[in-house]
């Protein structure tokens, strides 16, 4: 038997292997990353939980939604793998270096719009077209430590009218 892959079947190498692979799911690695204490573990989690803002983020069809208190320029480019045409706001309380960040983001790149929250928001949210996501950390800082990211039943009318 060949090896398979997406697009067609190799009979060279590997063609008589007779057991699987080891395979993790990207759950099964981040919860091993979460218990193993090394660098190599923190770095591996950190890229699982960014590799997923990115598939939300890829997959908006019309907005995106930033609603965290602490915003720079990761952020920024975690937002810029968004598809085009597809308008991206953040509500964040943003100072002098928030404001050069964005700045220099628009000036080279499609626009994000900045809102200046009106409070103090302790919880942080991504809303992508009409779904709502809860984020444990900020997005400039998911992956380090545990941290959830979770669908919620709340509309994005919801959430962004509880900002006024």
């Amino acid at each position: 038997m060949g090896l398979k892959c997406q697009i067609g079947i190799s009979n060279a190498r590997g063609g008589d292997r007779r057991s699987l692979p080891y395979v993790f799911t990207e759950q099964g690695v981040s919860q091993l990353s979460a218990v193993l204490h090394s660098d190599l573990a923190e770095e591996i989690s950190v890229r699982i939980i960014r590799a997923f803002l990115c598939d939300l983020v890829r997959k908006a069809e019309k907005r995106i939604v930033l609603i965290d208190n602490f915003v720079d320029e990761r952020t920024l480019l975690l937002l810029d793998k968004r598809n085009t045409g597809v308008e991206c706001e953040v509500h964040t309380r943003y100072n002098k270096q928030t404001e050069l960040d964005f700045d220099k983001h628009n000036s080279q790149c499609a626009e994000i719009k900045k809102v200046q929250l009106p409070n103090h928001i302790h919880d942080r949210y991504l809303i992508v077209d009409d779904d709502v996501w809860l984020l444990g950390a900020s997005a400039k800082d998911m992956g380090h430590g545990l941290c959830t990211v979770i669908k919620v039943g709340f509309t994005p009318e919801m959430v962004l009218g509880m900002l006024k």
